[in-house]
């Protein structure tokens, strides 16, 4: 069956992937702008429904089951010359609406539900906890096996409490005994109190911490699901992108939001054909070989342990039968799958999603915009783009980039975004460049364009040009060189004083120019009531 595993390599900052037959892509960063190099990888496997049946039965195994299989897993690949170590964030489809995630660390897990439109309608994290020294029950863990918590880390170096790898912690309490969350479509949509026959596709999102960096300081359960749901909302159609896309998009505005860390984000599409998977991202620390080593391996060590009898599996020291006390510990009572039916059902069961009919569409669709608005809309973001990206190319030159250059990267990256339509590109280049920020170069909120407008560089060479245009004028005569000006000025908006001007002040103008340019920035005409109607004074461009 397919399978796709992303390893390190750090000739390449960013690195992606999609089957288009199983709607399963990923994006990856090293953002070597912050990091010297990528130590993320990943795993993707299709799963045979025979490779979760137990040997010697017909009867697949339950979630439970899986979820066993899967947490000892983790701790068989452990091995003693793993001196780095890596996160753990691996989910498991059975083919019948259920979820299985086994959670290592600080990696996360998600539930995207869209309707059939392809907008989000909700979001769940599936794993229930994270592992961080700081939490007060690892604190403790740690603690009674030898550690201590310095400065948030284990023994003062690790900034998670659990992983496979980091050996030399382990005497430390730094443990592969990972959380098992069980979930089913139908109680993902029960928790999101949607009807599940609004559920048109539910996406599996699995990321490294890289990507909840974005969040900002909460770290909970509700802010990763806030944070995604925020950016997935504020998206056009985000459930009608490619896997690949749209995890690239998720990248990106992780970046943009300023995590400094290796993002990875994998997605994985489920729809009533999408048979048994897994997927896994693993972010290593300290080195690439414990991340590594659990992509390569991660799908051959759980088909083995779904393969053995029930009694070949209880009898190994690493079952979960064997180390009960411990598994209860994290995981609690034996957990349970609600009988609901799926949000989703598995193709071979009448399906729960079934064809809209007409008195069941909404009453209006998404408006859209005709040929020659779209083609004037994708040469405004060229020309947006080439605009900034000069700008941009301009600042590395010079001291002013350490304040100026993260809003120019945002809105380059904007630009660039493959998620979003070119109206949506425009619309929110506009909004950012007049939303308000507070920055480190004054105490009170300024727009991102005051934050440009500080640029006060004015080039030497538009200096030298703006002075041999005067004194041209003034050679040629007054008169003559102001008519030139005039006319110039009429055509372009622009004047030979601007070449004075400073590098941001310029900028401003610049994109200002672009607006008055373009028909699509004019407000539409309103159709005449009567030949006396008076022009409305209060009509906007579409910009507002």
């Amino acid at each position: 069956m397919p399978h796709i595993i992303s390893k390190p390599q750090n000739i390449e900052e960013n690195v992606s992937g999609i089957n288009k037959e199983y709607h399963f892509g990923y994006y990856e960063t090293a953002n070597f702008s912050h990091r010297d190099a990528q130590e993320d990888a990943l795993a993707w496997h299709v799963l045979e429904n025979n490779e979760l049946t137990a040997a010697n039965t017909t009867t697949p195994l339950s979630p439970e089951e899986i979820g066993h299989r899967l947490w000892t897993s983790y701790q068989l690949l452990e091995k003693p010359e793993l001196k780095a170590g890596t996160t753990a964030s691996t989910t498991v489809y059975d083919g019948k609406g259920n979820l299985i995630t086994a959670t290592l660390a600080d990696a996360a897990s998600f539930a995207a539900v869209y309707d059939e439109w392809g907008q989000v309608l909700g979001v769940v994290r599936l794993n229930s906890v994270t592992h961080k020294p700081t939490n007060l029950e690892e604190k403790t863990r740690i603690e009674a096996a030898g550690g201590f918590i310095f400065l948030g880390r284990v023994n003062g170096t690790l900034a998670v409490s659990r992983a496979i790898g980091d050996n030399s912690l382990k005497q430390a309490g730094v443990c592969s005994e990972a959380q098992i969350d069980i979930t089913s479509t139908a109680q993902i949509a029960d928790r999101l109190n949607i009807a599940p026959e609004k559920i048109s596709k539910i996406q599996i999102i699995t990321t490294c911490d890289g990507f909840t960096d974005g969040a900002g300081s909460d770290q909970s359960k509700q802010g990763h699901e806030q944070y995604l749901f925020r950016i997935l909302r504020d998206m056009s159609s985000p459930g009608n992108e490619s896997e690949e896309a749209l995890a690239q998009e998720l990248v990106e505005q992780a970046k943009r939001d300023g995590s400094r860390d290796n993002i990875s984000v994998a997605i994985q599409t489920i729809t009533k054909e999408t048979p048994p998977f897994l997927m896994g991202v693993y972010d290593g620390h300290g080195g690439t070989d414990a991340s590594c080593h659990v992509a390569d391996n991660i799908g051959s060590v759980f088909k083995a342990q779904c393969a053995l009898t029930p009694e070949a599996y209880a009898q190994q020291e690493l079952s979960v039968n064997k180390k009960k006390a411990v598994y209860d510990r994290d995981n609690g009572p034996k957990q349970t799958i609600d009988n609901d039916a799926p949000a989703i059902l598995p193709a071979q069961t009448p399906p729960l999603i079934t064809p809209v009919q007409p008195d069941a569409m909404p009453e209006k669709k998404p408006e859209t915009l005709d040929l020659k608005q779209e083609q004037e809309c994708s040469n405004i973001v060229s020309e947006l783009l080439a605009l900034t990206q000069k700008y941009q190319a301009d600042l590395h030159k010079r001291p002013e980039k350490a304040s100026i250059n993260p809003v120019i990267s945002h809105l380059v990256s904007l630009l660039k975004s493959k998620s979003k339509q070119p109206e949506d590109k425009i619309k929110d280049f506009y909004a950012y460049l007049d939303s308000a920020q507070t920055s480190f170069i004054s105490s009170e909120p300024l727009t991102n364009m005051d934050i440009i407008k500080k640029d006060t560089h004015v080039s030497a060479l538009n200096f030298l040009k703006g002075i041999a245009i005067i004194a041209a004028t003034v050679l040629t005569g007054i008169l003559p060189g102001l008519l030139i000006a005039g006319i110039v000025y009429a055509a372009t908006g622009r004047q030979p004083f601007d070449l004075f001007k400073s590098e941001g002040a310029r900028f401003e103008k610049e994109v200002h120019l672009l607006k008055d340019r373009h028909a699509f920035f004019r407000p539409e005409p309103k159709a005449e009531e009567s030949k006396t109607d008076a022009p409305n004074p209060d009509s906007g461009n579409q910009l507002g």
